[in-house]
């Protein structure tokens, strides 16, 4: 072998963090309100020390939500949380307008059954 392998924290990209302001996380809120999620939007620290922006969500909700993030090339981790929540964590990062347009494209939430969140 030529080269060692990559150690945990070589691998996260080495990113400026831009917060999302107000603005765009009353966007991202009513945009999956629309399709049926409960969420919050919230800081958290991921596994490199970071703080990132997250999404606080039902953990029912949490397979269908990964998947479309995995849709939409979004690198997410997920962390418990207490009381049926659970955190998606944006790790690279990601613009808020990235995260908008993705959600614009997100499957309704088949576990709301029309019910007023």
């Amino acid at each position: 072998m030529s080269r060692d392998y990559f150690y945990e924290d070589e691998k996260f990209p080495k990113l400026k963090r831009e917060a999302w302001d107000d603005e765009d996380c009353t966007s991202i809120h009513r945009t999956l309100l629309e399709k049926g999620y409960y969420m919050n939007n919230v800081i958290r620290i991921g596994s490199d020390g970071q703080w990132h922006d997250a999404w606080q969500v039902q953990r029912e909700d949490m397979p269908l939500l990964i998947e479309m993030c995995f849709r939409n090339r979004l690198v997410v981790e997920v962390q418990a949380e207490g009381s049926y929540k659970a955190a998606i964590i944006f790790v690279y990062n990601n613009r808020a307008s990235q995260i908008i347009e993705a959600a614009q494209g997100f499957f309704k939430n088949p576990n709301n059954k029309g019910e007023i969140l």
